[in-house]
């Protein structure tokens, strides 16, 4: 529709639809997520098998959220206990909340693996 100033005012409206999708600005974060992946590597496998015990999901990706999966507080921490006792390290609970997926969980067992590693050898 063409309107006083012989612009397309229909082209104008649409525009502005398209600004809350991933293109524009305020996407929601589901739009601008990458596609879910399959855990790779022996801590994200354990860890994927973890979750699957807690959760009842039987391939939970490694890269969406514990608490996108239907995750309570709670379960996490149970999992965390699970996750000391498989790995034989101690998982301090506030790194455990602040890595919500089964990649960055995986990501912090190697890191206090690591950490462990330098004690020994100090």
């Amino acid at each position: 529709m063409i309107d006083d100033t012989g612009t397309d005012a229909g082209a104008d409206a649409a525009e502005d639809e398209g600004a809350g999708t991933a293109e524009g600005h305020g996407g929601s974060a589901a739009e601008a997520r990458e596609p879910a992946r399959p855990p790779d590597g022996h801590e994200e496998k354990v860890i994927a098998e973890v979750w699957s015990e807690f959760l009842g999901i039987p391939d939970p990706p490694a890269n969406v959220s514990f608490f996108e999966l239907g995750g309570y507080s709670l379960t996490l921490m149970r999992v965390g206990g699970r996750l000391q006792h498989r790995f034989g390290l101690v998982i301090p609970m506030p790194e455990l909340f602040e890595s919500t997926t089964i990649a960055a969980q995986a990501a912090l067992v190697e890191g206090l693996y690591d950490d462990a590693l330098t004690e020994l050898t100090d």
